[in-house]
């Protein structure tokens, strides 16, 4: 006589449901990885085209030089005018902070945006220059500092709320007031002048005489800030450049 198995009731009904938990921790996860793929691409190309606008930033800054410097034009005071922010001179310590891009006639110009020097990243909506593409907004801010400044935590993955500008190092942020004294330029570089401290070395390498330094109010660093907004996260790019003036006059 044959041997049968009998199979206990509802036996069958577990396998079902283990089978469907299974499936259904295996398809929200994959879900769950696609979409973390999709929002990783969306935040590769916006950064990639805030990064353009950020170059574009620095490029129209440096035209505004080169095209100061080949007029060779002259501040009130007489000094050359490499580097032209509204009707005043770079040279000028308060001088430094955020500006604005703007375009008068195909020549480009810098205003003072009247943001201060730590900035709270929703602020740049308001105070920055609109930029777009297609669905992307993003605000521009260009940021004109001393050399020396170093206290810039801009990225938005930092868990800082703002974005800073011609400050010194963490946790304070102190202001830095001046890269060089402008109204006395001595024999020697002066302790704030960090180009002229820079610079110093090469400059007298194989010279045996006279010291030769550049004077402070030659060399200025231009950083260009771009925040958006991505899902409610503020997120920032952020590009720099030392701008000096290239060509003495006569």
């Amino acid at each position: 006589m044959g041997r049968h198995t009998l199979r206990q009731p509802g036996f069958s009904l577990l396998e079902t449901l283990i089978a469907t938990g299974i499936l259904i921790i295996v398809s929200a996860a994959i879900v769950a990885l696609s979409n973390s793929l999709i929002q990783g691409t969306i935040i590769a190309a916006d950064k990639t085209i805030t990064n353009r606008w950020a170059a574009e930033g620095l490029e129209r800054v440096a035209k505004l030089r080169d095209d100061n410097i080949k007029s060779r034009r002259y501040s009130s005071d007489g000094l050359p005018l490499w580097l032209e922010l509204e009707v005043n001179q770079i040279l000028e310590a308060d001088q430094y902070g955020w500006y604005t891009l703007a375009d008068n006639g195909g020549r480009w110009s810098l205003t003072r945006s009247p943001a201060a020097p730590q900035l709270q990243k929703a602020q740049a909506l308001t105070t920055g220059e609109a930029l777009n593409s297609d669905v992307l907004v993003g605000y521009r801010l260009i940021c004109i500092e001393a050399v020396g400044a170093t206290g810039q935590t801009d990225r938005s993955d930092s868990g800082d709320s703002m974005i800073r500008c011609n400050t010194g190092e963490p946790p304070n942020h102190t202001v830095i007031a001046s890269d060089g004294d402008r109204a006395n330029l001595g024999p020697d570089c002066s302790l704030e002048d960090r180009f002229c401290q820079m610079t110093k070395p090469s400059l007298n390498l194989n010279r045996l005489n006279q010291t030769q330094i550049i004077p402070a109010g030659n060399a200025v660093k231009v950083r260009s800030v771009i925040v958006w907004v991505d899902k409610g996260v503020y997120r920032v790019a952020n590009l720099a450049t030392l701008l000096t003036n290239w060509r003495g006059y006569e």
